[in-house]
């Protein structure tokens, strides 16, 4: 037996563990959850732990700017508010009759790779660290426009697999498979913001941020490849 078959028959004993059993034996489902482990320890992360120190490297807040927008929280929810609109772009794009012809157009794999190609934009937040420091709107425009960019590649991706995953799953044992994905979900998540916070508090903001470039890439060739490891031709699932 593999080394995924011995550790399912393992987790399989309990039923709290049941779904990350099966998990482990499907190899898309497999492949589909790892990639997801490395996104979420990154990009759930990041605001809530590197987005409020970059804040502080924009430059002096102009006094045009609201009263209510010129603080730290008031910055940060404007641009976690761009990032939802980033998110909602695909949803809008996706979903329905229109969505299923544009997916049908360009590939599945398609959505990954656009994805793999948006993790590299994280390279463009070293900017205000290192190229157009002290330049407000520059630096707010190029954060604001990663964030909501990543977003809508990003976003893009449950929603073209999702149907693709759902014809893998156990009907009879679906609640739990979903729970251990959202348990993988939260505890890379988890992972990812400790990781982040010790970098940013040993090496400082710019270490940070060049550690969160780097990874993004070795993130970004792995998503780059995954059309090519779960579909036949690379960019459609199998009939």
């Amino acid at each position: 037996a593999s080394r995924f078959e011995r550790f399912a028959r393992l987790l399989e004993r309990s039923a709290s563990t049941q779904g990350l059993a099966f998990i482990l034996r499907n190899r898309v489902l497999r492949i589909l959850t790892g990639v997801m482990a490395l996104e979420v320890m990154l990009i759930d992360a990041l605001p809530f732990i590197i987005l409020p120190a970059v804040i502080g490297a924009l430059g002096p807040v102009p006094a045009a700017l609201p009263a209510v927008l010129a603080t730290e929280g008031g910055l940060l929810g404007l641009l976690f508010g761009i990032e939802y609109l980033g998110r909602l772009v695909p949803s809008m794009r996706l979903e329905g009759e229109k969505g299923d012809k544009i997916i049908a157009r360009s590939g599945h794999g398609s959505f990954y790779r656009k994805a793999a190609f948006a993790s590299l934009a994280f390279w463009a937040l070293l900017a205000p660290l290192y190229l157009t420091t002290g330049m407000f709107w520059v630096n707010f425009a190029i954060v604001s426009g990663v964030l909501f960019g990543v977003q809508v590649f990003h976003g893009a991706v449950p929603i073209v697999i999702e149907p693709v995953k759902r014809k893998l799953l156990d009907d009879d044992k679906l609640a739990r498979i979903e729970s251990a994905v959202f348990a993988v979900d939260v505890a890379f998540e988890s992972v990812g913001a400790v990781l982040l916070g010790l970098t940013l508090d040993f090496l400082g903001l710019r270490a940070a941020a060049l550690a969160i470039a780097v990874f993004f890439t070795l993130t970004a060739f792995v998503q780059y490849r995954v059309p090519r490891w779960i579909f036949p031709d690379g960019n459609h699932p199998a009939p």
